[in-house]
């Protein structure tokens, strides 16, 4: 059976990861997040491990390409704008009709 080609791959991160990073960054937000750094805030066993995170941070555009927090990570880590940035990474990321009435 031949691969689909098209088909659309999302970013996943662990519920408990993505609570683990946001209230990390909701203390301090670092200038670089790095695969060590990840390593040790997650308890992660592996440098795969921790990239396995660090790409759907850059894909929902937390990070930028060089590891840097965006405008959308001190967006994400502050509770009244938690909602927002939700909303942002999820019309980002995911087609209309993925979304529904979202």
């Amino acid at each position: 059976m031949a691969e689909d080609k098209n088909k659309a791959s999302y970013p996943m991160i662990p519920e408990s990861n993505w609570w683990s990073m946001r209230n990390q960054f909701s203390k301090t937000l670092l200038s670089t997040v790095s695969v060590n750094y990840l390593k040790t805030l997650l308890a992660l066993a592996t440098d795969q491990a921790a990239r396995n995170i660090l790409s759907p941070l850059k894909s929902l555009g937390i990070l930028d390409d060089d590891g840097h927090p965006t405008d959308l990570a001190n967006l994400w880590r502050t509770d009244s704008t938690y909602g927002k940035a939700c909303e942002t990474m999820l019309n980002a990321i995911y087609p209309p009709e993925l979304l529904g009435n979202l």
